[in-house]
């Protein structure tokens, strides 16, 4: 019987009250598929920021590090800031994704049997694509400030080693996964706005470069 670690979030305002309906999810998947799942609650967000001044504590990372799956519900409220005015959600979220460097924000989207499409004329299969997002760089990088409360900055940091290995994770799912929808061809579209901002000229040529190693795609 396989087992599974998940190190699960409440998190804050409606967290709770979600993250009871995904646990029922989760437990019903356990029954019918037989898995072994054990579940570690992780005290994390703004409601613990607020009684300890952390927004997580030690042994909550640890639980997360050692977990084979993070289920996070919502985390922050409105006004628990830090000192500095950043939202104090943003110490969860994004030290989620750095610690253990989560580098793919994967989105998958494909209209489903019985879901109505708000597009006039698809049907079920006619819509399936997965945006493959950066998670790391970019302005997540969270390095900037406020010069005399006249000028705020945050500097956009994109690297080749943060653009190839997501740009080849992209490729490498594409060749794994289905066709397209419509003409049956594997493809990955680069969503990009090198014509204006230089880091995205980087990212792009990475691109080319990555593309090369893929010639079906």
């Amino acid at each position: 019987m396989p087992k599974y670690r998940i190190a699960y979030i409440p998190g804050d305002g409606v967290g709770p009250e979600i993250m009871a309906e995904g646990l029922k999810v989760l437990r019903s998947i356990q029954a019918v598929m037989n898995l072994d799942l054990e579940f570690m609650r992780c005290d994390v967000g703004a409601g613990v920021y607020m009684r300890t001044g952390a927004a997580a504590k030690h042994d909550d990372w640890r639980m997360m590090g050692e977990a084979d799956c993070i289920f996070k519900a919502p985390v922050g409220l409105p006004g628990v800031v830090r000192p500095d005015g950043v939202e104090v959600a943003g110490d969860v979220i994004l030290g989620i994704r750095a610690r253990f460097d989560l580098y793919v924000n994967l989105r998958p989207v494909a209209l489903f049997e019985g879901v109505p499409s708000p597009l006039a004329g698809k049907k079920p299969g006619s819509i399936d694509y997965t945006i493959v997002r950066e998670n790391t760089e970019d302005l997540y990088v969270m390095q900037g400030g406020i010069l005399r409360d006249e000028v705020a900055t945050n500097i956009r940091l994109i690297t080749r080693k943060g653009s190839e290995r997501v740009i080849r994770y992209a490729f490498e799912l594409s060749r794994d996964w289905g066709s397209s929808p419509l003409d049956g061809k594997k493809r990955v579209t680069c969503v990009e706005s090198s014509k204006v901002l230089i880091s995205d000229r980087l990212f792009a040529r990475v691109f080319d470069e990555v593309a090369a190693d893929y010639p079906g795609i």
